[in-house]
């Protein structure tokens, strides 16, 4: 375990992944695309406490900068969703939702669509999609 954080998802075929440190929370970023509902259990199986949460600018920069070099320029989900009650979003990990970084326009997700999953654009900027969609993904966990 080069990096201390105390998890092994290298020894478990995620080479093309890479993490960085951020305020107390170690960011893991992969570059295969999977549905929201995917990424998250793999998140899980790799020993974090799913994808995701950001909860300040500097966190949100850290995980574009991280995925900058593992997925170079695509969007890519984090933790937060609206799936049980609209418009209501929460982290997965259910940490408190003291952050956000929606991009202009968003969130656009209304009751009846199946926008409930988040992702991060490149930029920064954080959209409302369909958790059907594949994408490049960030994994967190807090750091003891």
């Amino acid at each position: 375990d080069n990096n201390c954080d105390g998890l092994e998802a290298l020894a478990q075929g995620y080479e093309a992944c890479e993490g960085i440190s951020s305020e107390g929370m170690y960011y893991f970023g992969c570059a295969e695309a999977q549905t929201w509902n995917d990424a998250e259990s793999t998140c899980a199986t790799l020993g974090y406490g799913g994808l995701a949460s950001v909860h300040s600018v500097i966190q949100n920069d850290a995980t574009v900068d991280l995925m900058d070099s593992v997925a170079m320029f695509q969007f890519f989900w984090i933790g937060l969703s609206d799936a049980t009650n609209e418009n209501s979003f929460v982290w997965t990990d259910s940490t408190i939702t003291d952050f956000d970084a929606w991009g202009s326009g968003f969130p656009i997700g209304t009751a009846g669509t199946p926008e409930d999953c988040v992702y991060s654009q490149f930029s920064g900027g954080w959209e409302d999609s369909e958790c059907s969609t594949a994408l490049p993904f960030v994994c967190s966990v807090a750091l003891p």
